[in-house]
């Protein structure tokens, strides 16, 4: 079944309402008592003197998250905490919608901590990544709508380390970047039908887009933000061998308003041209930073996570 809703929670959450706390929260998440002027708001309940547990809506009753945090201002997320996504009903005529889990994970005073799990709308796992500190450390996967490996590797202190391989849909080696600090300084081509051989040893070309992408992409951002709207929203795709940009996932997110637009706004984008080696296509998991400042728009792209955080 594509689309599930989480029944047992929300009738946890509604169970608790008389046993918590409503807080109210403007569009900058500080607290307001008018509730008019709120467009956030969350159920507290206080489990001990360091821990409370939240779970935050719109105030249209979209649920957004719950998890604990450490202090009674809310300010310190501390545990397990889930994000969720939403579909609309097939039958717009339902005012219905559809809520799953979209990300899965632990924060430490603050910083994210242990494994971080992002999850589709059909409820198959996208991302696996561990952080600690805040930093991705360790292990780091994606996956293929099949939910088998895609890619994978390590990161140490946010930077990718050693050997990274690609596979093909049958799970078979087909190509392996090595990085150092970072940044890749070898990648190999190897033939899956034959173990041990190698095709080529050379740098795999990225994906690149058929049109101005970051021009697009900032144009129509633009048409659905408000001034107040500043930050950064961090999104994931993948351009697949046949050159369509699928899958976007948020990674960081932002206003809702660019929320809900940006994975529409981008799979309607050009065609892409493909990664690829030689005469060789590969799917590629791009990362594309929406940096918004007092209306200014810039966008910015690549290959690998920590390169385009930085910009």
């Amino acid at each position: 079944m594509k689309y599930f809703i989480l029944i047992s929670l929300l009738l946890i959450g509604l169970d608790c309402v008389c046993q918590s706390t409503k807080m109210f929260f403007d569009k900058d998440h500080k607290p307001v008592e008018d509730s008019t002027k709120a467009r956030y708001y969350m159920l507290v309940q206080k489990l001990n003197d360091t821990a409370w547990t939240a779970i935050e809506c719109q105030t249209n009753g979209i649920l957004l998250s719950m998890g604990t945090y450490k202090d009674e201002k809310l300010q310190m997320q501390n545990g397990l905490f889930t994000y969720f996504g939403y579909d609309l009903p097939r039958d717009l005529s339902d005012n219905h919608y559809f809520f799953y889990a979209e990300a899965i994970g632990s924060f430490e005073n603050g910083k994210k901590s242990g494994d971080w799990i992002f999850y589709n709308s059909d409820g198959l796992r996208h991302v696996l990544s561990n952080y600690r500190k805040g930093q991705l450390t360790g292990l780091y996967q994606s996956y293929a709508d099949s939910n088998k490996v895609l890619a994978e590797g390590y990161y140490r202190l946010g930077k990718r380390i050693g050997d990274w391989p690609v596979y093909d849909k049958d799970g078979r080696v087909i190509l392996t970047d090595t990085y150092l600090d970072g940044n890749v300084i070898n990648t190999v081509r190897t033939n899956p039908d034959s173990p041990g051989s190698v095709l080529t040893k050379e740098k795999m070309q990225d994906a690149r887009p058929n049109c101005d992408f970051k021009t697009y992409l900032a144009n129509e951002i633009k048409k659905v933000i408000t001034k107040d709207v500043n930050g950064q929203l961090l999104l994931q795709f993948v351009i697949g061998k046949n050159g369509q940009l699928i899958n976007p996932i948020i990674l960081k997110r932002l206003g809702n308003d660019v929320n809900r637009s940006v994975g529409v706004i981008t799979t309607k984008s050009c065609t892409w041209q493909p990664a690829h080696m030689g005469e060789d296509t590969f799917d590629q998991v791009i990362y594309c930073a929406i940096n918004i400042n007092n209306s200014i728009v810039i966008v910015n792209y690549a290959s690998n996570l920590q390169d385009v955080s930085k910009k």
